[in-house]
């Protein structure tokens, strides 16, 4: 893991994710976020993660995007989007000019609210749906579970 300290800013990266948090299932929602908000024209996608930076596109209401970094500052949390986000979001002029670096406000430090929420990947069932229908094999094997004309009983 490598910490970058340049001024206010913090940034964290790693070169390479520890084998736990691959993209399986159940964590490819760990680096998405949704954008939630009410009576917004958007989130504006910026070139860098500053408020006084250009703007590249914009974040509709209930978008997602994917994210590869995050980074502290005076401003708040940013996230660096990923390249599928920024191609989905930006203005063409910009992705076509190869513009690969776009920055999104996560939590706005000023105003004290967060814009972009975790993302929930689906929900697991719980075990008594999991269990429903599966047959217990213990309970086949017993001559006491068999009625008298050799079916099965199931519970």
């Amino acid at each position: 893991m490598v910490e970058v300290d340049e001024g206010s800013e913090k940034s964290c990266s790693s070169e390479k994710p520890p084998d736990e948090i691959q993209d399986t299932p159940d964590n490819q929602f760990l680096k998405k976020r949704k954008f939630k908000a009410s009576d917004s024209a958007g989130l504006r996608i910026r070139s860098h993660p500053s408020l006084q930076s250009e703007q590249l596109g914009c974040i509709p209401i209930n978008g997602v995007i994917g994210f590869t970094q995050e980074i502290h500052n005076d401003d708040g949390i940013w996230v660096k989007l990923d390249e599928l986000s920024l191609y989905a979001y930006c203005e063409s002029s910009h992705t076509r000019n190869f513009r690969l670096e776009g920055w999104c406000l996560q939590y706005n430090q000023h105003v004290g609210r967060t814009l972009l929420f975790p993302v929930e990947g689906p929900k697991r069932i719980a075990n008594a749906e999991q269990n429903k229908g599966v047959v217990n094999m213990r309970r086949l094997n017993d001559p006491s579970q068999c009625n008298t004309d050799n079916r099965y009983t199931f519970s």
